[in-house]
């Protein structure tokens, strides 16, 4: 009977080690960036690498955070990321403001990128309120990367 057991946990620690990571996700630098991207939806990361669950909270403070300026007002949003290395799937992903908006917590679901300029990307950033969407110029030097959802 030992035998067995020792057996069928030797498999199912094999199984493990061939099983496939899960993600749509293509990470991008900056430096990579060109305008065969544009008009694909993308997430940002903002000022440090998320990926692997980096930059979410360490020492109960959320160390990646962003002003943006939406409809003339400057919104504090948070990155949300749910990447443990091996699984990220871009609709996991989102941006959320830190406080409430006329009691709602405003959403980022994606962006999409429309332009690429020298010191700033254009994008269409896709909200949790429909419909709303709003285009927005994102300096170049606070984004760590891109994440560009992989059409599968």
């Amino acid at each position: 009977m030992r035998i067995i057991a020792l057996v069928i946990f030797v498999l199912i620690q094999v199984g493990f080690a061939f099983s496939q990571d899960g993600g749509n996700i293509n990470y991008v630098k900056l430096e990579n960036l060109d305008k065969s991207y544009i008009g694909r939806l993308l997430h940002i990361d903002f000022y440090r690498k998320s990926r692997g669950n980096l930059g979410q909270i360490k020492n109960g403070v959320d160390i990646d955070q962003v002003f943006l300026d939406i409809n003339n007002k400057k919104i504090k949003f948070t990155e949300h990321r749910k990447d443990d290395g091996y699984n990220n799937w871009f609709d996991q992903q989102y941006l959320k403001s830190v406080n409430s908006v006329n009691g709602t917590k405003i959403i980022i679901t994606n962006f999409k990128l429309i332009d690429i300029e020298e010191e700033n990307i254009i994008v269409l950033a896709n909200f949790n309120i429909k419909p709303f969407s709003q285009e927005m110029r994102i300096d170049k030097n606070i984004i760590a990367e891109l994440l560009f959802k992989v059409d599968k």
